[in-house]
């Protein structure tokens, strides 16, 4: 091989027959077919999602994952392509599930006040996110308005968004609590906690609880002196034996 300048290449005489492109029938028959894209566009929308509270925002990390789901190589193999579909969505809901409620019971002391929802980010980078907070039984239990601030959560940390509620009569309710992106898209499932309500303020619950300790220490007092009086009485008897 040798350095050829290009103003010394001269075109070819042969010329070489070139036609239009064309895309027939059975081509498009063999395209991807709606039925197998379907979980794909759900696993794609999924997967915007893991980017889309992180913060700075970035890529999800399934990109690359996405395009090659969507190759015309599953053309003919459409079988493995729904396995690597399932695959990539079950990597794509471990990573939705590292951002959680806790689901603790949660209890709220008096007719109202409020009720700490947490959120665990197992991720280690840091999250913002809205919270929204439906009750179950209005009848029963009222959320109050929540502030449209987001709540922004450091890598590997917990955060705590503190909700009015208004209790009208004392028991166990449910509330529905959904996390949703800064965009107001859902993200992970609807999680439902108990909340329980006491119907006692905090002095209250005060109150009872020294009533309970008096009550309790009474009854213990009781209970020593008769063992004590029982006591007094064998030793009194057994006196009484021995001198006879």
């Amino acid at each position: 091989m040798s350095l050829t300048k290009l103003d010394s290449i001269r075109p070819s005489k042969a010329s070489v027959p070139r036609a239009g492109l064309t895309y027939t029938e059975q081509d498009r028959k063999e395209e991807l077919s709606a039925k197998y894209l379907a979980p794909v566009k759900e696993v794609a929308a999924q997967a915007q999602l893991t980017a889309s509270v992180t913060t700075p925002k970035g890529p999800s990390g399934f990109d690359a994952a996405v395009l090659r789901l969507t190759s015309s190589a599953w053309r003919n193999n459409t079988r493995a392509g729904r396995a690597i579909t399932k695959l990539v969505s079950t990597a794509v809901d471990e990573r939705i599930g590292k951002i959680r409620i806790t689901d603790a019971p949660r209890t709220l002391a008096g007719s109202n006040g409020v009720v700490p929802i947490s959120v665990k980010n197992s991720l280690d980078k840091p999250i913002t996110l809205h919270i929204d907070v439906k009750s179950n039984d209005r009848a029963r239990l009222q959320i109050q308005p929540i502030p449209d601030e987001p709540l922004v959560i450091g890598g590997n940390q917990s955060g705590t968004l503190q909700v009015g509620m208004n209790a009208t009569t004392s028991g166990d309710a449910t509330v529905t609590v959904q996390l949703r992106t800064i965009d107001n898209l859902p993200y992970g499932k609807p999680q439902r906690l108990t909340i329980r309500t006491t119907g006692y303020t905090g002095i209250a619950l005060v109150i009872v609880g020294a009533a309970l300790t008096v009550m309790l220490a009474a009854v213990v007092t009781r209970i020593l002196r008769r063992r004590s009086e029982r006591r007094l009485a064998r030793a009194g008897k057994s006196r009484e034996s021995e001198t006879v």
